[in-house]
């Protein structure tokens, strides 16, 4: 996938190797974490996406419970 083909606003889940990556693209930058959920087991790249709080400009998903990507 290359990066405009990603859409603002949008998410992928693109394999790297035998790894699954949940792939974010918000406001033009690009963030990536590991697409299985280590609660729940499952896929980040399918999460509601939101900003933070956090003065980092991290991101977090929703699947239940928060978890923080960082670019």
């Amino acid at each position: 996938m290359k990066c405009d083909e990603l859409e603002i606003g949008k998410s992928a889940i693109i394999e790297v190797g035998d790894k699954e990556i949940a792939l974010f693209n918000y406001k033009g930058n690009f963030y990536a974490i590991d697409n299985t959920c280590p609660h729940r087991g499952a896929p980040l790249g399918d999460c509601l996406l939101y900003t933070s709080d956090a003065a980092d400009d991290s991101l977090r998903v929703d699947l239940g419970g928060r978890r923080i990507i960082k670019k």
